[in-house]
């Protein structure tokens, strides 16, 4: 298409008011309502549980290959990335900076399609890449990796945005290549149901990062914190990262939303097919000035959206972003207590009870202590570990009024059998059994953590 013809078809950004119809678009029926799930996976060695870099051999680019092999098919993306589509609607899988993978699964109905969505990946992730054997690792934090040790997987995108970050947080590159998450994406049905399970969502997030801390390792001993994902995103990007503040507030609209979006530095523009770096403009800007005789559009804000990443994003649908990623056994638990707790109006409510006594002045504090301390964090002259069950239980009611069974006339509160038994029978979270396990019958055999951890 040529530039002209381009121009003439774009649909133009010129005030706030152009922007909010982008979240609309998003409000869908009760009815209608389904999950997402974004799962992100570590390559690692399985013996020494180190890195396997991008091109090294048997690594990450090798492994692409295999997947063509059991399905997936490369398609271009905007800007000149790349990613891999299945034909049985599993999704799609990119690649981030570290070589990590991350499967964006298909909408599906209820946590028990999600969960049948994982295995079918996880299978023909194992047949595709078995021949380089890549152990695919649930872990929120490269275990043994040093950051320099670990190759970028270089997209388009990477390019602008790396020097970026490198100059706004001294953990940036950290974030980029030695971390992996869960995230879980629902919908909402009007722009007050969007605002009620935002505030919710944000209120939960630091129990969430507690519960589900599972990255205490880094370059073989000791972090220093349970979720090491979850601190080194403390110091990634103050502008783009952290809590959307007025979320917190009963009447968050998509015009807060709006406007909190508005005043990020944006990463780039997509033009005639590459990536165009606009660091140095914030989307408002770019709407009033514009930039080199381009005018904002509508398909500049939706990746704008994409590129902005607080705890809580409403990037479409709503975004949970706060877990670390997690062993094969825990991941469907993750789904579970977000959907749980989001969609059922009285397990918000509950939430809601369960931190009241919680300030929002503590809040921000309270995420960096529950990614050190995990459930020995205190808030509110509480501590964490003591609201951890509680959460869980909201969540089992919630998911057992949605009651939505499984052919063996299961609700989806099965999947929280094994966070049960962890934190309500053993008293620990993730990363505390992690390590209770690493320095006794592992004693500190990499093989060992990496067999527990892989997919």
């Amino acid at each position: 298409m040529s530039a002209e013809m381009r121009r003439k078809e774009e649909r133009y950004a010129a005030s706030i008011d152009d922007l909010l119809p982008s979240f609309r678009a998003y409000e869908r029926p009760e009815a209608e309502w389904g999950l997402g799930v974004e799962f992100e996976r570590l390559p690692l060695d399985p013996v020494s549980g180190r890195v396997r870099g991008y091109n090294a051999p048997f690594g990450v680019a090798d492994a692409l290959r295999g997947l063509e092999c059991v399905g997936w098919k490369k398609e271009k993306i905007g800007g000149g990335d790349s990613r891999y589509v299945h034909p049985d609607q599993l999704g799609t899988l990119t690649l981030e900076p570290g070589g990590q993978l991350e499967l964006s699964g298909a909408i599906v109905g209820d946590v028990h399609a999600a969960v049948r969505q994982m295995e079918e990946e996880q299978k023909l992730l194992e047949e595709g890449t078995r021949h380089t054997g890549i152990a695919w690792a649930g872990l929120g934090f490269h275990p043994f990796s040093a950051l320099d040790e670990i190759p970028w997987a270089m997209k388009p995108r990477y390019k602008i945005m790396r020097p970026y970050l490198g100059t706004k947080g001294k953990s940036a590159h950290r974030m980029m290549k030695q971390t992996a998450t869960i995230q879980t994406n629902l919908d909402f049905s009007s722009e007050a149901d969007m605002a009620e399970k935002m505030r919710v969502a944000s209120w939960m997030t630091p129990l969430l990062v507690a519960l589900f801390a599972n990255s205490p390792l880094s370059r073989g001993k000791e972090s220093g914190a349970l979720s090491t994902r979850s601190l080194v995103w403390r110091d990634t990007d103050n502008d783009r990262c952290g809590f959307v503040r007025k979320a917190f507030e009963p009447g968050f609209t998509f015009r807060d939303y709006a406007e909190y979006l508005l005043d990020i530095p944006m990463f780039f523009t997509v033009r005639d097919g590459a990536y165009v770096r606009m660091t140095h403009l914030t989307f408002r800007q770019y709407m009033e000035q514009g930039y080199q005789g381009e005018r904002a559009t509508l398909a500049d804000w939706e990746l704008h959206k994409s590129t902005v990443f607080p705890e809580v994003r409403l990037h479409g649908p709503i975004e949970v972003r706060a877990t670390d990623a997690q062993s094969p056994s825990l991941a469907p638990a993750v789904i579970a207590i977000t959907c749980g707790v989001l969609y059922t109006a009285d397990a918000r409510a509950a939430l809601l009870d369960l931190v009241a006594p919680i300030s929002v002045s503590e809040v921000d504090q309270l995420l960096v202590d529950a990614a050190r301390l995990g459930p020995n964090a205190r808030a509110g002259g509480h501590r964490l570990g003591d609201l951890l069950p509680e959460l869980i239980d909201i969540a089992a009611a919630g998911l057992r009024i949605r009651h939505r069974l499984d052919s063996q006339g299961r609700d989806e509160s099965v999947y929280l059998e094994p966070i049960i038994e962890l934190v309500k029978e053993r008293g620990l979270v993730p990363a505390q059994a992690l390590l209770e396990r690493w320095h006794g019958e592992w004693n500190h055999d990499p093989a060992c953590l990496v067999r527990a951890q892989r997919f």
